[in-house]
């Protein structure tokens, strides 16, 4: 039962991280178009990850050249999860508690927790991709800078994974209050 409700949640996760990206809709419909203009759309955001990627490199090459280069994991950690809250926050409502497609995932036959874990998995993901744009190329700068040993690299990338996971629980309770809330009016 427990390997066919880790399937479940892997194809259901499939599908929205495919949602999100535009992918699904993109490979299965869409005119000639329409899908040039998602592609000009993937180069605009790869060319805003690359930007956001430099600035953080810049930041973590600025403060070791001022000496303050024990500075940059806690700031770095700082901005992920500022980042992280606010896009918790706004993909929270329409990912977990949006009901557009809810009765058509509830009809398959999955369990409703394998549906409930594919959404946060969800969420994680996009979450732990700002976290790695914001985080990974001040990290390297700081890693490199300090010449850290395997065992500071391996607490850096453990950061890394774990990041996300404070802010998000913190936006999956805002989430469930705005849409407490809202609900009342």
């Amino acid at each position: 039962r427990s390997w066919s409700m880790i399937r479940d949640t892997a194809l259901l996760l499939k599908v929205q991280i495919l949602g999100f990206f535009g992918l699904n809709r993109l490979m299965h419909v869409g005119t000639r178009k329409e899908k040039l203009r998602m592609l000009l759309l993937a180069a605009g955001m790869g060319l805003i990850v690359l930007l956001m990627a430099a600035y953080s490199a810049g930041l973590a090459l600025g403060l070791s050249y001022m000496g303050l280069i024990s500075a940059v994991p806690p700031l770095v950690l700082s901005v992920a999860s500022v980042i992280t809250l606010f896009t918790g926050i706004v993909k929270c409502n329409g990912v977990l508690f949006g009901y557009l497609d809810y009765d058509m995932v509830a009809s398959l036959p999955v369990s409703r927790l394998s549906i409930v874990f594919s959404r946060l998995l969800s969420i994680y993901f996009m979450s732990f991709l700002f976290s790695l744009v914001a985080m990974l190329p001040a990290l390297i700068v700081y890693g490199l800078n300090m010449a850290a040993p395997f065992s500071a690299w391996a607490m850096l990338v453990l950061s890394l994974i774990l990041a996300p996971l404070l802010p998000l629980a913190l936006a999956v309770v805002a989430g469930a209050a705005v849409m407490a809330v809202s609900a009342r009016f």
